[in-house]
């Protein structure tokens, strides 16, 4: 079975043959996080499915271990802004943030 999404509203039909599409099939979700550095630097990541706090968690976890690497004291000069999208609060998230 081929997925993909059909949301055509319009198309190119015969005269007086209505416009009808007559089946439908959807594609996996691909969802990306990202990252974004002062100094222009973009961390991200591409993943299959929904995003929810536990994928989140997980994007944060390896984003801190890259950071600690590369920079040792980036805690003490860096702040990190969410949204209010609510896979940002939860059970995971708490843990991680501390």
């Amino acid at each position: 079975m081929v997925k993909f999404t059909d949301h055509r509203k319009r198309g190119w039909v015969p005269k007086l043959k209505p416009n009808q599409v007559t089946s439908k099939a959807t594609l996996v979700s691909v969802n990306l996080i990202a990252a974004l550095c002062s100094t222009g630097e973009m961390y991200f990541t591409a993943n299959c499915g929904i995003t929810n706090s536990e994928t989140f968690c997980f994007f944060l976890a390896k984003l801190v271990d890259h950071l600690d690497a590369s920079d040792p004291t980036w805690r003490g000069h860096s702040v990190i802004m969410l949204d209010n999208a609510s896979y940002h609060r939860g059970a995971y998230t708490a843990g991680v943030m501390n």
